[in-house]
């Protein structure tokens, strides 16, 4: 049941995001540039990215932060969450009961 509430909200993120990126380019015109957690992160808090990159390169190996968290956090905000949120919902879905009767 939690888990299909934070799969709701997810959803949700994903879906403000979404209509967030695509009415920029529709008022102003240009290309649709999807925002990123990444662009978010650098632009409002730059010293917390790099405190976290020295963080996870300092106890993991370095390839771990280049290959996995930044092509992570470099997907379009609303794909993420998007895929968190059904991930959620998927983990959180109704079991079907089934009856098993032995001899």
């Amino acid at each position: 049941m939690v888990l299909r509430f934070i799969a709701a909200v997810l959803l949700l993120v994903a879906v403000v995001a979404f209509v967030a990126d695509i009415t920029k380019p529709l008022t102003r015109g240009g290309p649709v540039t999807p925002m990123t957690i990444a662009r978010q992160w650098q632009a409002y808090a730059p010293s917390s990215m790099a405190a976290a990159q020295k963080a996870v390169t300092r106890s993991t190996h370095h390839l771990v932060w280049e290959a996995v968290i930044v092509p992570t956090i470099s997907l379009p905000i609303f794909v993420l969450f998007g895929a968190l949120g059904v991930a959620a919902g998927y983990a959180g879905r109704r079991r079907h009961k089934v009856n098993i009767f032995a001899n």
